[in-house]
Formats: C-alpha cells, sequence, structure tokens
C-alpha cells in the first residue's frame, strides 16, 4: 500500500477520472472514495514532512534555550519564537489525526457502500506474494464485504496483524490489508479497524488463495497505471466492465 514517486501521483489523478466517470455506486459514494484517495496523499505528505519538522523543532528549541540565556530581551524573544513553533506543532498534530479520523470515515463508507453497488471483481494476494486468487462472484464478495462491515468490533489491544492479505478492488482502484491478530483467535485487522469473526474464518478456508505443489509465484497486482491498464484490457479479453 506504500508507494513512491510519481506512481501515486499518475494513480491518483487516474482513479478519480475512473471514479468521476463510474456508473456505479451513488455519488455520494464516489464522493467518499475521491476523499479516501486524498487523505491518503496527504497523508503521505504529512509522513514526508515529520521526520524534518521535528528535527527543525529540536534545534530551534535548542537555540533557543541558548538565546534565553543572553539576557531578558532575548529571553522574550525566545519565548515569542517558541511559541509561535509551538503553535506550528499544534497545528500539524490536529491536521494529522483529523485526516486519520477523516480517513477512517471515508473508508468505512465505501466499505458500506459496496454492499449497495457489489462489486464483482477482487484480487486477493498471500502474505507472501506468491499466491493470488480473482473472484468474480459479485454474490461471494459481497458476502465477504458484509462480513467486514457487520462483524462486532474489538477495541485495540496490545497486538499486531499477522500473515496479511492484499486484496484489491479493479473497479474502484482501491487495495487494503486484512490480517489476523497476533494474539486472540478469530480476531481480525481489516480495513476498518480490528474485529472478531467466525464466519470470516470459513469465508477465508474456502476463498483465500493457497500454495499449490509445483505452483509458480505469482507478483501482487500492481495498482499504478501500467497495472490499471493491465487489469483494463484483461477485463475487455473477458468482456467485463472494469
Amino acid at each position: 500500500m506504500y508507494k513512491s514517486g510519481t506512481e501515486p501521483l499518475l494513480e491518483g489523478g487516474l482513479h478519480i477520472r475512473n471514479l468521476l466517470s463510474d456508473t456505479q455506486g451513488t455519488a455520494k459514494n464516489a464522493v467518499f472514495q475521491i476523499m479516501d484517495l486524498l487523505l491518503v496523499k496527504v497523508g503521505t505528505v504529512l509522513g514526508i514532512i515529520f521526520p524534518w519538522l521535528f528535527l527543525g523543532c529540536v534545534v530551534s528549541a535548542i537555540i533557543l534555550i541558548i538565546r534565553a540565556q543572553r539576557g531578558p530581551r532575548q529571553k522574550a524573544r525566545a519565548i515569542e519564537i517558541g511559541t509561535g513553533i509551538g503553535i506550528l506543532g499544534g497545528c500539524y498534530l490536529l491536521f494529522f489525526l483529523a485526516g486519520g479520523f477523516l480517513s477512517h470515515f471515508a473508508t468505512k463508507s465505501i466499505w458500506e457502500g459496496m454492499l449497495e453497488w457489489k462489486p464483482n471483481r477482487m484480487v486477493i494476494t498471500s502474505a507472501s506474494g506468491n499466491e493470488r486468487r480473482e473472484i468474480e462472484d459479485a454474490g461471494v464478495i459481497n458476502q465477504f464485504v458484509s462480513i467486514i462491515v457487520k462483524s462486532d468490533k474489538v477495541r485495540a489491544h496490545r497486538s499486531h496483524p499477522v500473515a496479511e492479505l492484499t486484496l484489491f478492488f479493479p473497479q474502484n482502484g482501491r487495495t487494503y490489508s486484512l490480517g489476523r491478530d497476533s494474539e486472540k483467535p478469530h480476531e481480525f485487522w481489516g480495513p476498518i479497524g480490528q474485529f472478531r469473526s467466525l464466519e470470516l474464518e470459513d469465508w477465508l478456508e474456502k476463498y483465500a488463495p493457497r500454495p499449490q505443489k509445483g505452483q509458480a509465484p505469482i507478483p501482487a497486482p500492481v495498482t499504478n497505471l501500467a497495472g490499471r491498464k493491465r487489469f483494463v484490457a484483461e477485463s475487455a479479453r473477458k468482456g467485463i466492465s472494469p
């Protein structure tokens, strides 16, 4: 899900054009998809800025402490500058937290919207990246989406996701991850939070990609501009609308 260079910008523009011209889903759902895509880009930029902002704040604090020792006038000036830096840091933190909240809200709304427009293509890639399975049954995919959206949520605890699967939806160009909880059985880390589900265990047993003897490694789906073009070409051959 993490990308670098110009590919995310190209991908973002491509997805927005597709969403604006897509006949699937409601206009409200398309707005949430665009908002989620833009928030991902904003989050990437904020992540790039953070180490430089942190380093700048540390250096500035050292300089201001030294200046404050040179007399009352310099101390007053140092306090004034320090207050400005504190306000800047507070705005960054507030913007970062607000972006995270809005991103979660947008992602949740997208998954709820998929229950309405029912995507008929989903590509699941194993944690190793060696196994991949493409599902083209709208009913099976809708069952999976329903489990993710409606399962009982659990509070965050000191654990982490393991054996993560990559979920790619070619029709809206979004990629998500799904992993098991490292501590508790039947708990998962999904696109819209942590949850517990025995039903998902059964679904994965039927449809998750599994290694086959003598099978050559299959690369994970590429979600950049070139990857999207390949999916569109493949869909055209199969007579499926991407």
